[in-house]
């Protein structure tokens, strides 16, 4: 989940704004901070949300990210799995549980 908040530059210097940030922070979400420049109320400084496309490549570039994480785990997995179906091709167990037994046994 993302925040691109906008507002007065007093009221994104406010401390219960910093804590309020901080509070989203601790629950995961994330912050696309707002930019400098002319605010809705007049004034120019900091408090104007973050233009859209900035916004939109800030989710993507998470998006992929995850999606590559994903990936991985589950290329992983794979490798995992197969790497556990060859030890049992070669190490097969009859069905007292002994191990390196003739293929005469499985026929």
């Amino acid at each position: 989940m993302f925040v691109a908040p906008a507002m007065n530059t007093f009221m994104w210097t406010n401390p219960f704004t910093e804590r309020h940030l901080m509070v989203i922070d601790d629950l995961g979400i994330s912050l696309i901070p707002p930019v400098t420049k002319r605010l809705a109320c007049g004034d120019y400084g900091n408090g104007a949300m973050a233009e859209p496309s900035l916004i939109y490549s800030t989710v993507v570039e998470l998006v992929m990210r995850i999606y590559a994480a994903l990936v991985l785990l589950h290329l992983s997995h794979a490798k995992v799995s197969n790497h556990a179906v060859k030890l049992e091709e070669s190490n097969p167990v009859d069905k007292k549980g002994r191990g390196d037994i003739s293929m005469e046994s499985f026929v």
